[in-house]
């Protein structure tokens, strides 16, 4: 629900004073100070107070009621679209201290001398508004109306109306938007392109046709402005379905729509269209376009275009699988090395190797061989470990990890202590995964005397991750001997792991043993608080 802002409270709290204390005020001084907060809520352009300006409608002063339209006019066009769609939701139109009644006792036939004559200053709005009335009397009425309006401001509240629950007021506005849908209106509509595909998610009325007949307007020749703009919004809904249900249509709209996507910021816009271009290409210019496509920054696009190349030229196929083993996402590089293994029988680590002797910093080319490298790559990977970029030495570990599995923990270790922490990431990853070779006083060492805080820290969660019983000791001796920062993250995963319940193994009494011992030599660098902890979970076990 839409909140006023306080000084729109302020003057609707004026507002209400105004009309409540309105009989004891002089006529002459009542009206203009309502038109004068009625045009303050205007300027500062605050919609939240719209069901408080609605309290006025049963004015039966001409120049007031003008002045209410355009207040109505100004608010409700600051709404977007998608407000517009849950206006009712927006406000509590019930709330007396709002309406005092008024909105509730509206009837159809005072609408008309409320929204003025039809050149008169909002009042397409003041009927707008009515087509949110509770009453279905008063909607039918607003909506018979707004259908003899063509100006394009009757066309949201006249589409919204399309789904009122009533059959007839729901009818009469599908009528009055069906002889809308022309090329006259076509700005109008573009402008309401949200509401319009809004449409197709509703289930009450089937609105299909009205969707479908607006956008083969959109596809028209002489409405190529508007389509263009359309793939162009900024909203992404309306782009995506735009393009979607341009696609599924066949004609020469394809021509111009497939190109206009295909330069569009909006990567899933991009990749619809890639989809299509074989309906939009022959051979040669196919090729180029899908060359084009297999550089794209998204990832999706690139494989899609790739897939296309070898499903339409499948001669070009051997080659363009080992160009696509040097890009540089992990996934395309996979679907690489499946083809090359599948179709050319080829070894794609071999590959790598050429491609690395030619360029020895290339960082596909790297990441390549360390997710196809073998035994014979391991003296490589140990050289690349010193190696001044970070990049390269993450490769280095997990091409380590990848081939030599528990034989590489002794390699990568010691990078554990790097300076970059993304290395020092690539070799927490590679430790857990085998974390039955590395012994806790190796662990212990870095937590305590790591170069860096987040070196010293990852450490300490490793020590975690050996379970419950076995790195409690461990934990104690960071805790109470490592730097202040180390310790206070040690103790908060001791505080974790005391607390964690889902541990049912018994600690075996050489377990025991050990926590006891660390426990009484670190008691007096511990708080309180985690000696507690660590000696009730001793107390569990006798």
């Amino acid at each position: 629900m839409r909140q006023l802002t306080k000084e729109a409270m302020e003057i609707v709290n004026q507002l209400y004073d105004v009309d409540r204390q309105g009989s004891g005020l002089p006529w002459t001084n009542k009206e203009p100070i309502t038109r004068n907060l009625l045009n303050q809520l205007a300027a500062i352009g605050e919609v939240a107070a719209l069901p408080c300006v609605a309290r006025f409608l049963s004015s039966s002063d001409e120049e007031t009621l003008r002045c209410l339209r355009r207040t109505i006019a100004t608010l409700i066009t600051r709404l977007s679209p998608n407000e517009l769609l849950h206006f009712t939701e927006l406000y509590d139109w019930a709330s007396e201290w709002y309406t005092n009644h008024l909105w509730g006792k509206l009837t159809p036939s005072r609408i008309s001398a409320i929204a003025g004559d039809q050149h008169d200053e909002g009042h397409a709005f003041v009927l707008g508004l009515f087509t949110f009335h509770r009453s279905g009397f008063v909607r039918h009425e607003a909506v018979r109306l707004l259908s003899k309006l063509n100006d394009g401001s009757e066309l949201p509240f006249l589409l919204i109306r399309q789904n009122d629950w009533v059959g007839p007021i729901a009818k009469d506005a599908q009528a009055a938007v069906s002889l809308r849908i022309n090329d006259a209106n076509v700005q109008h509509l573009a402008e309401s392109l949200e509401i319009i595909l809004h449409l197709n998610s509703l289930s009450r009325h089937n609105h299909s046709d009205t969707v479908s007949r607006v956008i083969d307007l959109l596809l028209g020749v002489q409405n190529d402005a508007f389509l263009r703009s359309a793939i162009d919004s900024t909203d992404r809904a309306v782009r995506r379905q735009v393009v979607r249900l341009g696609l599924e249509k066949p004609g020469d709209h394809l021509r111009r729509l497939i190109p206009y996507s295909l330069k569009s910021d909006d990567a899933i816009v991009r990749l619809n269209c890639c989809r299509c271009l074989s309906l939009i290409h022959g051979d040669d210019s196919l090729l180029a376009a899908l060359d084009g496509m297999t550089k794209d920054r998204f990832m999706p696009i690139r494989r899609e275009a790739f897939r296309q190349k070898a499903e339409h030229f499948p001669d070009t196929a051997d080659e363009m699988w080992k160009y696509a083993l040097l890009d540089q996402h992990s996934s395309i590089r996979e679907l690489a090395c499946w083809h090359v293994r599948n179709t050319s029988h080829a070894a794609p680590n071999a590959y790598y190797r050429n491609a690395l002797q030619e360029n020895p910093e290339s960082l596909s080319a790297l990441e390549g061989l360390s997710e196809t490298g073998d035994e014979s790559d391991i003296e490589y990977f140990k050289q690349l470990l010193t190696h001044s970029l970070p990049s390269r030495r993450c490769i280095a570990v997990q091409g380590l990890v990848r081939v030599g599995k528990e034989a590489s923990v002794r390699m990568i270790l010691p990078y554990l202590r790097d300076e970059s922490p993304s290395v020092v990431r690539a070799v927490c990853k590679g430790v857990i995964s085998n974390l039955s070779a590395v012994s806790d006083d190796e662990l212990v060492a870095v937590a305590m005397h790591g170069e860096s805080l987040f070196s010293r820290n990852t450490a300490v969660r490793l020590l975690a991750d050996l379970g419950k019983w076995r790195c409690l000791p461990n934990l104690l001796k960071v805790a109470s001997g490592a730097d202040a920062g180390t310790s206070k993250f040690a103790q908060q995963i001791i505080r974790r792991t005391c607390s964690n319940n889902r541990v049912f193994t018994t600690p075996s009494q050489d377990n025991k043993e050990m926590i006891a011992h660390a426990l009484a030599k670190a008691r007096n660098s511990l708080s309180p608080e985690i000696v507690c902890l660590v000696e009730t979970e001793l107390k569990r076990f006798g």
